[in-house]
């Protein structure tokens, strides 16, 4: 996000909790977050996701990889191309 920032690009970071729930590993309603995707990308603002823990209706909790994040991203919103960054360098 710094980066993009850094960059002149408008950005903004989404955490996944405590936007996106899963039920038994699978996404559940989706149409909150995804309409802030939508908000911040009508506004020319790039949205920041990634995966983390997030609250699971029937396990308590669990995590949402940024991999379900984007498939479910590019199912609803047909984009031309995703972008995955790592913060991981080198050695």
């Amino acid at each position: 996000l710094t980066a993009l920032l850094e960059q002149g690009i408008a950005a903004c970071g989404l955490p996944p909790f405590p936007r996106w729930v899963l039920c038994g590993g699978a996404l559940t309603d989706t149409d909150a977050p995804l309409g802030e995707v939508r908000s911040l990308l009508s506004r020319g603002v790039v949205p920041v996701l990634h995966g983390d823990a997030v609250f699971d209706e029937a396990r308590g909790a669990a995590i949402l990889s940024g991999d379900t994040l984007v498939e479910e991203l590019c199912a609803a919103l047909r984009p031309t191309r995703a972008v995955f960054l790592t913060g991981s360098r080198a050695c």
